[in-house]
């Protein structure tokens, strides 16, 4: 089995879905250039998981109307880990973001979504907000939390 051809398929069927909720249109689906992902890389300081690698080849400058108004597409996902680690200083709590977080995901500063299973290829999925007790396990992998947002808002499994 090729995992790479599976996480291309678990993006091809997110795109779908919001192509077909007209939420975006392949001509506003946009992945980022090889620079772009070097550059993540450079921002990050580790290779990134595969599964997230195919997402910004994909989708990783954006899509339309999906996640608009969220720091979750190039350039503005660069710099999240430090913004989550201020984010997490700046409400006195204790979680301290793993160190090998990877924050893909932050919305209006006082929430944010992060990686931290690395090197896994395709690792889980853990949230934090503003006031929150701690780290909140949303999903066991990238894929399942992609397609379960897209699915929820915009589609229908099967």
């Amino acid at each position: 089995m090729n995992t790479f051809l599976n996480y291309q398929e678990v993006i091809s069927s997110a795109c779908q879905v919001l192509i077909t909720a007209k939420v975006c249109t392949n001509d506003t689906i946009l992945g980022c250039t090889p620079e772009q992902l070097a550059d993540v890389e450079r921002d990050f300081g580790r290779p990134l998981p595969a599964i997230y690698r195919a997402f910004l080849e994909r989708m990783g400058c954006g899509a339309g109307r999906f996640y608009r108004g969220t720091h979750y597409f190039y350039p503005e996902i660069r710099g999240l880990n430090s913004a989550a680690v201020d984010l997490l200083r700046e409400c006195g709590n204790k979680p301290i973001l793993p160190a090998n977080a990877l924050v893909f995901s932050m919305h209006q500063g006082y929430q944010f979504l992060f990686m931290s299973d690395l090197p896994r290829d395709d690792p889980a999925v853990y949230h934090y907000h503003e006031g929150g007790d701690g780290f909140e396990l949303c999903h066991h992998s990238f894929s399942n939390y992609l397609l379960s947002v897209v699915y929820d808002n915009w589609g229908t499994v099967g």
